[in-house]
């Protein structure tokens, strides 16, 4: 069986297949097992983009926590 590491990279390279039409990218940082949180960075046009949070928080991690039944949270870092 995968990592839970291995699980959403995959799942972010599906992702970024969808953001990536908007100049968008998620690049997957981290994943605490201790607190279950998925870390990741917004790149592209979504380091500057203020409704970047609302495709993250309403998009990514309603996919995420979808997907891999470890993750719990997620959260992104500049």
């Amino acid at each position: 069986m995968s990592s839970v590491e291995e699980r959403i990279e995959i799942v972010v390279k599906e992702i970024n297949e969808i953001l990536q039409k908007d100049d968008g990218f998620l690049e997957f940082v981290a994943f605490e097992e201790e607190t279950r949180t998925a870390v990741f960075r917004l790149l592209g046009i979504f380091q500057h983009d203020p409704m970047a949070m609302n495709t993250f928080r309403g998009g990514v991690e309603k996919i995420i926590l979808s997907k891999i039944k470890e993750v719990r949270r997620i959260e992104k870092i500049n």
